[in-house]
């Protein structure tokens, strides 16, 4: 009996606050990202906040998306949420990238 490896990668717990305009094209954007969105909510005329949890992995790229499309009026906290399992097709590209990059591929 074979044990099975499982790939765990961090995840950030990431809140939002940015004016209700981009609210729309926050969340198109945040699909794009393997963000799960926690909550949503518009808490005054001028502030929403989103709730999302989010590969680390994601979160450089996502940054600088974000800025750029609400034209750097969105801001944003991330902590340490926990660590996931990595799905079994992400995994097996995840580990490709990386090989190559640290030039192990074969």
């Amino acid at each position: 009996n074979q044990a099975e490896l499982i790939l765990l990668e961090p995840i950030y717990h990431t809140i939002i606050q940015l004016p209700p305009d981009y609210i729309k094209n926050t969340l198109s954007l945040l699909s794009k990202y393997s963000a799960k969105i926690q909550n949503v909510n518009q808490e005054k005329d001028y502030q929403a906040i989103i709730e999302i949890l989010i590969p680390v992995r994601n979160s450089i790229k996502f940054a600088e998306d974000i800025r750029s499309s609400t034209s750097g009026r969105a801001f944003w906290q991330n902590t340490f949420h926990a660590f996931l399992e990595v799905p079994n097709h992400e995994a097996k590209k995840l580990i490709s990238d990386l090989r190559f990059i640290k030039g192990l591929s074969w």
